[in-house]
């Protein structure tokens, strides 16, 4: 494994960076589709299929929305950045950081915590662990070299959002792992804010958002604007609906005109939502495929 670690390595998956504020939404502009929305009735969770390698379509039914089964309350976590390390062009993944985080997930399935910081933490510590212990061999020309959100130190290598009841109350945390300098830089773990009926997405194109969500005279895209409605009376449903809305958008060829970086976004829709009744429940899953 040594002499494979000296190769030429790609990276699969979706980067994160830039973030513009619309009033009822927050775009973070990755190479994915994810929306989260938390609603008086609960979280309302959407996200799209594709995942590229080298900008190549990898697969159109890529996860990006897992469920977490824990004594502590019901949780979902979504992922955008870089999801694996291959050695070269093979198939040959040096490192899965989505299949660490699974593993991790199912390891902690059974332990309490009164922290939910601490859970997250848990949670991605096995990924940054494996990443780092092939750091050193990785020559840094071929990282993720993507900016990060304003504020933020260095280049985001993989984004995990964490979300659900912890008890009766919602939460929020994210969690991110990074390099600077051409260093692994310890994982940034910080509490999110939870605003009411706001969407909190991940997407290509921020101006889709603009358009979709705050400029509502603004006649383009119109067939995927849905209901009008203020933040604080978002219903799950309502949620559910806007998120999907936007996720299509970015197929429609006036979307592509406006941005072609919405090609960046598609395949499988999948859905969920987590609500203090019901717990986690899949609305559309995702199709369960292996990528060779």
């Amino acid at each position: 494994m040594q002499a494979a670690v000296a190769t030429k390595l790609t990276w699969a998956g979706d980067y994160a960076y830039d973030v513009r504020y619309f009033p009822e939404s927050a775009v973070f502009k990755t190479m994915t589709a994810i929306v989260r929305t938390w609603t008086p009735q609960g979280f309302a969770l959407v996200a799209d299929g594709r995942s590229r390698r080298e900008g190549v379509i990898r697969t159109e039914t890529a996860q990006k929305i897992f469920p977490l089964e824990s004594p502590i309350g019901s949780f979902a976590y979504s992922i955008s950045g870089t999801a694996e390390l291959f050695i070269g062009d093979s198939e040959e993944v040096l490192v899965s950081l989505a299949g660490e985080i699974q593993r991790s997930a199912e390891s902690l399935r059974g332990r309490r915590t009164s922290n939910l910081t601490g859970y997250a933490v848990r949670l991605v510590r096995p990924a940054y662990k494996a990443l780092n212990d092939v750091w050193e061999s990785i020559n840094p020309q071929t990282l993720p070299s993507q900016p990060s959100l304003p504020g933020e130190r260095g280049y985001t290598i993989l984004r995990l959002s964490l979300d659900g009841y912890h008890g009766e109350y919602p939460a929020s945390v994210s969690v991110r792992m990074f390099h600077e300098n051409g260093r692994l830089r310890e994982l940034e773990v910080l509490p999110e804010r939870l605003p009411l009926g706001f969407h909190m997405a991940a997407a290509p194109a921020p101006m889709i958002g603009r358009i979709l969500w705050q400029d509502v005279n603004d006649p383009r895209l119109s067939a995927y604007k849905g209901r009008l409605v203020f933040a604080e009376d978002m219903t799950i449903s309502d949620a559910l609906e806007r998120s999907r809305l936007f996720i299509q958008a970015h197929s429609d060829p006036e979307a592509i005109a406006l941005d072609p970086n919405c090609l960046e976004v598609g395949g499988h829709i999948h859905i969920a939502t987590i609500t203090p009744s019901e717990g986690f429940k899949w609305i559309i899953e995702p199709i369960f495929v292996n990528v060779p």
